[in-house]
């Protein structure tokens, strides 16, 4: 009983340190849990559904953090990373000139409804 008790007052005291850390990165730009610098790559469109960002959910990959349209595309970027990068810079070619990533010319763009059948609502 006094285990159950423990655990359910750890809990939640470091969920809510891990959600205050993680809102902070995203907040300042700051740096990754392993020390690089994270720089945000500006993007306007979702690199996983091809609509708009929603200004709340990103994905930090190689020091880079990509705005997404949901917290579902971040599952779906991480899986294939190289492949999302690419059809972003397909989808605003302005932000391959601003990066020194190249863009993969074999990546297929999909057809912007990458983990479900109809495209995302995002709220303005």
């Amino acid at each position: 009983m006094r285990y159950t008790i423990w655990i359910l007052c750890i809990v939640p005291v470091v969920l809510w340190t891990l959600s205050i850390q993680e809102y902070a990165l995203s907040e300042t730009g700051g740096e990754s849990r392993t020390g690089e610098s994270v720089v945000d790559v500006g993007n306007k469109i979702c690199p996983v559904t091809g609509t708009k960002v929603s200004g709340s959910y990103f994905v930090t990959y190689q020091g880079k953090r990509y705005g997404l349209c949901c917290p579902m595309c971040e599952e779906m970027f991480l899986k294939d990373p190289d492949k999302y990068i690419a059809r972003l810079f397909q989808l605003e070619p302005q932000l391959q000139e601003s990066m020194s990533m190249p863009a993969s010319t074999s990546t297929s763009i999909g057809t912007g409804t990458e983990h479900g059948s109809m495209p995302h609502e995002t709220t303005n």
